[in-house]
């Protein structure tokens, strides 16, 4: 997996992961899955765009952009993985 983390200004971060194996092919296939959405709600999550275009078990591409005010726990062990 290859994947970094920079952050866009004072609120702002961006995260690339390229080349991540999802799982093995005996516990399945993903053929294709491609998502793109932009959540804006800042009630109760983080505000954020999201691009995600995996194939047959690998993510080829995944960006997330988001306020780094608004983070998740969730969000933030991520973040820290990579």
């Amino acid at each position: 997996m290859l994947g970094f983390s920079k952050a866009i200004g004072k609120n702002y971060a961006i995260d690339f992961i390229f080349l991540h194996k999802l799982r093995d092919f005996k516990d399945g296939i993903t053929f294709l899955n491609f998502d793109m959405d932009l959540d804006l709600y800042e009630g109760d999550h983080n505000p954020q765009f999201d691009f995600l275009f995996c194939i047959f078990n690998y993510t080829l591409i995944e960006i997330n952009l988001y306020n780094v005010n608004h983070v998740s726990s969730s969000s933030t062990s991520e973040v820290e993985a990579v």
